[in-house]
């Protein structure tokens, strides 16, 4: 290809697109009309009456070209059936599909393929000012070319390009399905020893927390049974994930004790719903009095469980207590909701 002609094309290349336009003709006019003038075409060869552009006249039986034009930025992939009909009809050796910015170039004789898969170039306006992108052009589209036959040459020498890197394709595939079968195996144990780890995780994170509750229990149980004040001990439970429920209170630094025997009020045979309700009923009755009902009768030993009920239901304000050891008095106050 001369200088001029390649001048011609790197001009094109350099076009704005307010310089070609939007629509179809525009692109049709600004665009490939000077590409194939470029390649030394004449106009009149390539006019139509409903085609876009058909070069044939003075063209070998298989050496034709269909062009079809697309506005500047329209998807080129999703307008292939009016240039694959029109390929259909004419049985040209080239089709080509263009907006804008890129042309597409399919060969309709490539055996054995859909008409989407006879892709060989995809060219961006852009490159046009590249030597190589020039040669190819040249060497697929110019005049001369097709008109000695030299353009079926290299449309199937790319045809054979093409085809030798998929079979290249398909051997990398071969290559490494085994390995990532291997490995997407490996992942799958990781994820089931990852599954299997959590949930022991999780359940040693219940057996600490039960363990630790138990502990808040005992150590209330040991120290309220002295009749002493709440024990002066961390009673906050904590895991290395989160903060159990067991240590949570809303606003509250209660101990957890507390929480437990206030929650059993809200459960009638319990030993708390039980020891207010003796209370309640009795008005008033004598701290040995209750031990000996909660031990003998109700069939509960003697703990620090019972000094830890009457501490809630006094702070709760169910009861006072007036005195110390077994003939404190134990006065109901106010009944429950």
């Amino acid at each position: 290809m001369n200088d001029e002609r390649k001048e011609k094309l790197r001009g094109i290349a350099d076009l704005k697109k307010g310089q070609i336009g939007n629509s179809e003709e525009s692109v049709k006019i600004n665009f490939i009309v000077p590409l194939l003038e470029a390649l030394g075409h004449d106009r009149l060869d390539f006019e139509h009456n409903y085609k876009d552009i058909y070069v044939k006249k003075g063209l070998p039986q298989f050496s034709k070209l269909i062009v079809e034009t697309k506005s500047y930025d329209k998807n080129l992939a999703q307008h292939l059936q009016q240039l694959e009909r029109y390929c259909q009809e004419e049985r040209p050796l080239l089709g080509i599909i263009a907006n804008g910015v890129e042309i597409r170039i399919y060969s309709y004789w490539w055996k054995y393929r859909g008409f989407r898969d006879r892709l060989i170039y995809l060219i961006k306006r852009s490159e046009l000012k590249d030597e190589r992108t020039i040669k190819t052009i040249d060497n697929i589209l110019s005049r001369e070319k097709l008109e000695n036959d030299e353009a079926k040459e290299y449309v199937n020498e790319r045809e054979g390009e093409i085809e030798l890197a998929e079979v290249e394709m398909r051997g990398i595939e071969e290559k490494v399905k085994g390995e990532e079968d291997t490995l997407r195996s490996k992942i799958r144990e990781f994820e089931e020893k990852i599954t299997e780890i959590q949930t022991s995780i999780n359940k040693v994170h219940r057996e600490l927390n039960l363990l630790q509750a138990q502990k808040i229990e005992q150590i209330a149980e040991v120290w309220l049974g002295l009749g002493l004040p709440e024990p002066d001990v961390p009673l906050q439970i904590t895991t290395t994930k989160t903060r159990s429920t067991i240590s949570q209170a809303g606003t509250s630094d209660e101990p957890e004790y507390i929480k437990q025997y206030r929650n059993q009020l809200s459960k009638p045979n319990t030993m708390a719903s039980q020891i207010l309700r003796y209370i309640q009923e009795k008005g008033e009755v004598r701290n040995k009095e209750l031990k000996e009902i909660i031990t003998n009768k109700w069939g509960y030993r003697e703990s620090g469980s019972i000094p830890a009920c009457l501490k809630v239901l006094e702070k709760d304000k169910y009861i006072e207590i007036v005195g110390k050891g077994d003939n404190k008095v134990l006065r109901a106050t106010k009944r429950r909701a």
